[in-house]
């Protein structure tokens, strides 16, 4: 969802003459940065159902274990990147005015 909002809408409206520049940015803040945690993020999650290679057919709690310490180690790993979603979020009311002036 994140690829197709990068090229479906920011790309378009960054070469289209309605929007300044500065709107395009109030509009889309920080998604580039945003786009390229997730792809790390995900790696790192699939990574870490990759280490169990039974893992589909895991039925018991204890077959869980390792797959819960590695997820949840690449949530320790990236806490700090999590701060990105909060820029974002901050800028909700100037993207708010370029769409509703």
């Amino acid at each position: 969802h994140l690829n197709n909002l990068l090229e479906n809408y920011l790309e378009p409206l960054k070469s289209a003459s309605f929007l300044s520049s500065a709107e395009v940015n109030a509009l889309f803040g920080n998604i580039r940065e945003i786009v390229a945690f997730q792809r790390l993020f995900l790696q790192a999650l699939q990574e870490a159902l990759d280490m169990e290679p039974g893992f589909p057919k895991f039925d018991q709690p204890y077959e869980f274990r390792n797959v819960l310490f590695s997820i949840g180690s690449a949530f320790l790993y990236y806490a700090s990147q999590f701060k990105l979603y909060s820029s974002f979020c901050a800028s909700h009311s100037k993207a708010q005015k370029v769409l509703h002036p």
